[in-house]
This record gives C-alpha cells, structure tokens and sequence, in this order.
C-alpha cells in the first residue's frame, strides 16, 4: 500500500512512502498517462461538440439554398414564397427564417452567388480559343456554355425570370447582380479574344447573342417544344448550337477581322 503520494508532473513518475516507513518507492505513473489521455480525450470531445453543429447548421443553409433556388427558377421573385421553399425542401418555415430572415435576404444571397459562378465559369470557357479558328472555338464555346447549363439550370432560368420586371428594378433584391454579369462576360470577351471591330459594334454583337442564348436556354421548355423537341434533349442542344452557329458567326468573324486559314 502507498502512502503519501505525489506525482511529478515533469517526470511522470510517483513517489510514495511503503508502507508508511522510510523507503521511497518509484514507479511510472501509470494513471499520469490515462489522465492524459483522458484529458485529450475530453477536448476531443469538446471540439467535436462544437463542431458538429455547425457542420450541421451548415449543410442545412446549403439545402435552404439548393430548395430556393429551385423554388426562384419556376416562380419571379414577387411570386415565390418562404413557404413555397419551405414546403418543396421539407422545412420548417422557422428554420428557414433562422439562416434567412427574410425572402429579400434568401434572393439576393442567390442571385449574387449565381451570377458570381456564372462570371467564373465563362472566364473558363475562353480557355483555349485564342489559338483555334472562329469556327471551332466558337463551337467549343456553345459546347462549354451548354454543358454548364444544363448542369446548373436554374441559374439561367432565374436571371431570366426576372429580367422581364426590371421596370421597377428596386423592387427586386439583388437585381443589380444581373446587368452586372452581363456587363462582366462583356468585358471578359473583350479580355480574351483580339478584336478590331468598333466599341458600339462588340456590344451590339454580344447583347443580341446573349439575350439569344439566354431565350432558347432559360426558356427551353416553350422553344423546344415548338420544334416538337424535348428540351433537356441532345436535339434541342444540337438545334440551338447549329442557330447560333448561323447567326452569330459570320459577324464573329467580322468582329475579329479574320476568318481563318480556310475562312472558317
């Protein structure tokens, strides 16, 4: 039996008196060593206690956004609801008003984060075109743009939407967004590709193309069903890049002040 214990807490040893004389006993303080692995153990825990819920606070804001956004892309802004999303994603209409407190806060965190990824992936479009004919990179644009949309089809839908209510623009939160990415892949364009056309005429190129694609790509439902088409389908895609094709190419061609080696 030991009496008078002590723990040296630099050597992690115990000194104990045997038996209450005067022999001095010292061994490896086993219980040093459980006490701190206890002691790790305990701030693992607290960590993990604190981390958890905010990975789940997390992940709940980013299923609020994913449900919203869908929500936006069927309904214009003044006619969606916090209970439409609610409803659609299975939520309580508390939880979302927790991460959202309101409708205007949700839509304008949407249209910001839409437009954003939409600037950024079409800086990534332009890789590689500067050194291909108009024809080709042009082509492998439409390709790269299309396969975006159709991964990401509410954010066009969404823009699309609510370009037709900008009578009243500040009735919309976050309208600003949308003109402003418009202006942004403006200027990337200039940016990536040589041009020895006029200001006035690169602008009028790009407006109509990107009102274009924005129609028959928001709008598929109703376009693709005129050509008794699916819209989600390889034919639609087909039809739409070969229009674009037709339409915009000869004056991209012009804007550029060269049609290649074959005139393509």
């Amino acid at each position: 039996q030991l009496h008078d214990r002590e723990i040296d807490l630099t050597t992690g040893y115990v000194h104990a008196t045997v038996g209450g004389g005067p022999n001095i006993f010292c061994a490896r303080a086993k219980g040093w060593y459980g006490m701190k692995a206890h002691m790790k153990k305990a701030a693992r825990k607290t960590i993990e206690h604190d981390i958890k819920p905010q990975r789940k606070a997390e992940a709940t804001r980013a299923r609020i956004m994913a449900t919203a956004r869908k929500v936006f892309s069927r309904y214009p802004y003044p006619a969606a609801s916090m209970r439409m999303i609610g409803k659609e994603g299975g939520f309580d209409h508390e939880i979302i008003r927790y991460h959202f407190p309101s409708k205007a806060i949700l839509f304008e965190t949407i249209t910001r984060e839409i437009c954003e990824d939409l600037y950024q992936a079409n800086r990534m479009f332009f890789e590689g075109l500067i050194d291909m004919r108009p024809a080709d990179g042009f082509a492998l644009y439409l390709d790269r743009f299309m396969d975006y949309h159709y991964a990401h089809p509410e954010a066009l839908r969404i823009i699309e939407l609510n370009m037709s209510l900008s009578e009243d623009p500040q009735s919309i939160p976050g309208y600003s967004n949308i003109p402003e990415v418009l202006a942004r892949t403006r200027s990337t364009f200039q940016e990536k590709i040589p041009l020895t056309a006029a200001p006035e005429q690169l602008e009028r190129f790009l407006n109509s193309f990107n009102n274009l694609l924005l129609i028959y790509l928001a709008s598929g439902y109703c376009q693709a069903s005129t050509l008794g088409l699916k819209h989600d389908s390889l034919s639609y895609r087909a039809w739409v890049k070969k229009t674009l094709m037709e339409i915009f190419l000869p004056h991209l061609k012009r804007l550029i002040g060269e049609t290649g080696k074959d005139g393509n």
